[in-house]
């Protein structure tokens, strides 16, 4: 739910995905550039990876729901490139994993 405006997508939970806001700890999930999201109260989250670093831009849902369970506390970025995994919208942190069982 954002904006007042619920987004059905298909999601693939990446035990690799280990993105963190570092100020204030949010995972975050990472959504299919095609997804088209007007973001307000843009929230710029610094990452690091093996071979790249730089800037996500994200923002904050009021709600997340992932099989009917609520999570909150999360932040959703815009990947910078399309996934290569067929039907996925989102790939879902490390951090739902338990949640999600």
């Amino acid at each position: 739910l954002y904006n007042q405006k619920l987004y059905h997508l298909n999601g693939f939970l990446d035990t690799g995905n280990n993105l963190v806001d570092p100020y204030k700890k949010r995972s975050i999930i990472l959504i299919n550039l095609k997804i088209n999201i007007s973001m307000e109260n843009t929230i710029f989250t610094p990452y690091e990876t093996l071979n790249h670093n730089g800037l996500i831009k994200c923002f904050k849902p009021q709600k997340i729901y992932v099989d009917k369970k609520e999570f909150s506390n999360y932040l959703i970025g815009l990947a910078e490139k399309e996934f290569k995994i067929d039907g996925i919208d989102c790939i879902l942190p490390n951090t739902m994993k338990g949640r999600l069982e």
